[in-house]
């Protein structure tokens, strides 16, 4: 008799940890889908920074490229500007001699 009226009681109580577990498996599930999404959300984020990252490294190569084609040019100017004062100073040199033979052919005649 005493098993009998506690059987009610006892599938009640059973129902009610059922149910609290059919809650708890709903909440994980839900759980389970935000975090599949937080998931999805940072692989999106990561492979967006890795592109940002190559566009930036594409950017600096390209800058870098450039940079050194003008430090070229500006070198190969720079040797054209030296050769040309070189050959200015020659050819100045050349003209204070012929004006000094000349002054000297002056002087001596």
């Amino acid at each position: 008799d005493a098993a009998a009226s506690k059987a009610p009681e006892e599938a009640k109580r059973l129902k009610a940890i059922y149910a609290e577990l059919r809650d708890r498996e709903e909440d994980l599930e839900e759980l389970q889908r935000e975090c599949e999404a937080m998931a999805a959300n940072l692989a999106r984020r990561e492979r967006a920074v890795e592109q940002r990252e190559r566009d930036v490294q594409g950017t600096h190569d390209r800058q870098m490229r450039e940079f050194e084609h003008e430090e070229a040019r500006l070198q190969e100017q720079q040797k054209r500007h030296d050769e040309s004062i070189a050959a200015s100073r020659v050819a100045l040199e050349a003209e204070r001699d012929r004006w000094a033979a000349e002054q000297e052919e002056l002087l001596t005649t």
